[in-house]
């Protein structure tokens, strides 16, 4: 297991000096990239060999939203690996050590030029632990058939991350900001579903898609027709 030290930076809060959910999946995230940088198998060392990680599906649950200038970890650990995914677990933990936040994610691998995936067998010697984390593996979730808002967002230059494509957290960023503030302002994220299906790249047009119930917001991005990522919200309203 890997336990990586975060700190939360007054870019990574929102208008109530709340860290928002954006900013707490990309610490989940960097804890994977770091955690496989020390395996010997992070981004760097697949460049060597024209390959990259490409986040698949993504599950986090939080039991309360970390504060501006809150200091906090994330423990991270590879749970299973078999020939295209592998499914990683991440605990959050505050500065007094209790848990405020845990997530799982699932990732594959693919070719940086073809963008095909590639086989994992060659990752067989990665160390796995078999430990739960205690909440539900991420969802797979159906299409969003009659929604509520719609937008459209043209892929730009800040969208855009080192693979050439949408960075994963600009998705995020993409559907909070179309969720209603009076929500932002009373409700807390008590867990997230979100999956990857295709790319996004610099230049394209998507379109944005919202359904919201009472305490539940079902999101989707499109592009030519084809769902490239979507995402399930359950709110708890404190």
């Amino acid at each position: 297991m890997g336990c990586y030290r975060y700190k939360v930076n007054p870019k990574d809060v929102d208008f109530r000096g709340l860290m928002t959910v954006s900013a707490l999946c990309d610490c989940v995230l960097q804890s994977a990239g770091e955690d496989a940088d020390f395996g010997g198998f992070g981004v760097r060392n697949l460049q060597e060999h024209d390959a990259t990680w490409v986040l698949s599906r993504l599950a986090l649950e939080t039991e309360r939203v970390l504060g501006e200038h809150e200091e906090f970890s994330v423990t991270t650990w590879v749970e299973s690996l078999d020939r295209i995914f592998t499914t990683r677990h991440h605990r959050v933990c505050d500065a007094k050590g209790d848990v405020v936040a845990r997530a799982t994610t699932q990732w594959s691998m693919i070719n940086r030029t073809t963008r095909r995936l590639i086989s994992l067998d060659w990752l067989g010697g990665c160390h796995t632990v078999d430990e739960k984390i205690g909440i539900e593996r991420p969802a797979k979730l159906k299409p969003i058939t009659d929604a509520t808002s719609r937008e459209t967002h043209a892929v730009r230059y800040s969208d855009i991350d080192f693979n050439g494509h949408t960075n994963t957290t600009r998705y995020f960023d993409w559907m909070f900001d179309m969720v209603e503030l009076k929500r932002m302002e009373k409700g807390r994220v008590a867990r997230l579903d979100a999956n990857f299906l295709r790319e996004s790249r610099y230049g394209d047009s998507v379109s944005l898609m919202m359904n919201t119930t009472e305490c539940m917001d079902a999101f989707q991005t499109v592009l030519a027709d084809n769902v490239i990522m979507s995402a399930l919200v359950k709110w708890s309203l404190d």
